[in-house]
């Protein structure tokens, strides 16, 4: 996909800083070794750039690419219908400054974050009593942020820098962990009785005490 606009004009003929440009791109490849078994895996990557007019920096890069592996394999054993399993990899990298898109003035700024996502789900769909479908399951995730802290300098140095190398302290990482598990009981053709639980574990580690502090790499 691909979807791009230029700057417009308002209702008195004044072009507002507005443009914008994004492309995505995925390929998915399976792969089923009999009818009962699939396994997947899927790419994604994607960038963009966005010019804002009510902020004082632009979005300059918003680059992602993902990795998912999936695979699923039905009818193990009378009682064990489904078993399926995913995990995925996503990273992102977004930049913003004041001066690839518009006049920086006396004072340029530029700022870049990075994201590592790391996750995944595995379930079972199961049929331990009559007319009772069972599912239950774990999922996970993890997240690493990192910021460079804003950068300023006078005049326009920064336009030579190579934002790929600026350094990107680690402020914050994040954990979640949960487990689940919901069950489907047919009373009678047209009723049915459901019932769900859930329970969840989050943990989240500050690296950095502030953002000021992420800009003087501490």
């Amino acid at each position: 996909t691909l979807s791009k606009q230029n700057d417009y004009e308002d209702g008195g003929g004044d072009s507002v800083h507005s443009e914008h440009e994004r492309w995505s791109t995925s390929a998915i490849a399976g792969w089923t070794p009999d009818s009962d078994t699939n396994i997947e895996f899927t790419y994604e990557r994607s960038d963009a750039e966005a010019a804002y007019d009510d902020r004082a920096m632009d979005g300059i890069v918003f680059d992602r690419t993902s990795y998912r592996l999936s695979a699923s394999r039905d009818d193990l054993t009378s009682w064990l219908t489904r078993v399926e399993a995913s995990a995925f990899y996503n990273d992102m990298h977004h930049e913003m400054d004041n001066f690839r898109l518009r006049d920086p003035g006396m004072m340029t700024m530029a700022r870049v974050v990075d994201r590592n996502t790391l996750g995944g789900r595995m379930g079972a769909d199961m049929d331990l009593i009559p007319a009772t479908d069972i599912q239950a399951g774990v999922d996970f995730s993890t997240n690493e942020h990192a910021d460079s802290g804003r950068i300023m300098e006078m005049g326009n140095p920064l336009a030579a820098l190579n934002f790929r190398g600026v350094e990107t302290p680690d402020i914050a990482e994040f954990a979640d962990f949960g487990v689940f598990a919901d069950m489907e009981h047919e009373l009678d053709g047209n009723s049915w009785l459901t019932l769900g639980i859930r329970g969840d574990y989050h943990e989240a580690e500050v690296l950095a005490d502030s953002y000021s502090n992420a800009e003087k790499g501490e």
